[in-house]
């Protein structure tokens, strides 16, 4: 639990290996001894690799938060087999005519994804994730008869891994949110 927080913000830890360093520079300021640089060098290694491993290991959160970031491009360039990429089997079942007919009839202009709080769940087989965010999307109608130009919904949507790496969307749910123009 603890390695996974640090590789979600390894900023405290890269913040102990500045101030250990910038101690040690005092230290050896003072007492003239090489033991001290050497434990200032020991520490600024220990906050480069810290920091490559950072950028270079991708957590099950990253990758779930890089899924719903995809799934936002894919929808506002309009692109309706990608959106089929970022779904489950089941979920390309049992929605491909409602997406069929949505991608037919509105024109997305923007999409956003804001507030995403991501909690993984490690515990199921296959593992299992959700996402909850504030989805903003700004929209017209191709032919006229979409009412609404805005919608604004709470979104939650499930994630499961398939084949131990890749996160499909497997399911969602939508709440109004005041603001919302989309007439129901």
């Amino acid at each position: 639990m603890l390695t996974t927080y640090l590789f979600e913000n390894p900023f405290p830890i890269l913040i102990f290996c500045m101030l250990m360093a910038a101690f040690f520079c005092v230290a050896f300021n003072i007492t003239r001894y090489k033991i001290c640089l050497l434990g200032a060098l020991v520490s600024v290694l220990m906050g480069i690799s810290i920091f490559l491993l950072d950028f270079f290991v991708i957590t099950a959160k990253e990758r779930v938060r890089l899924v719903i970031q995809e799934g936002v491009r894919v929808v506002e360039s309009q692109n309706e087999e990608d959106v089929f990429k970022l779904l489950s089997p089941e979920m390309k079942r049992s929605y491909a005519p409602m997406i069929h007919s949505v991608f037919r009839n509105v024109h997305f202009e923007k999409v956003r994804a804001n507030d995403l709080q991501i909690y993984i769940n490690e515990l199921t087989s296959p593992h299992s994730a959700r996402a909850e965010f504030f989805a903003v999307i700004i929209y017209r109608g191709k032919n006229g008869n979409v009412p609404g130009e805005r919608l604004v919904r709470r979104v939650s949507l499930k994630f499961e891994k398939y084949n131990d790496e890749k996160w499909l969307i497997s399911g969602f749910e939508h709440k109004n949110v005041v603001g919302d123009t989309w007439r129901e």
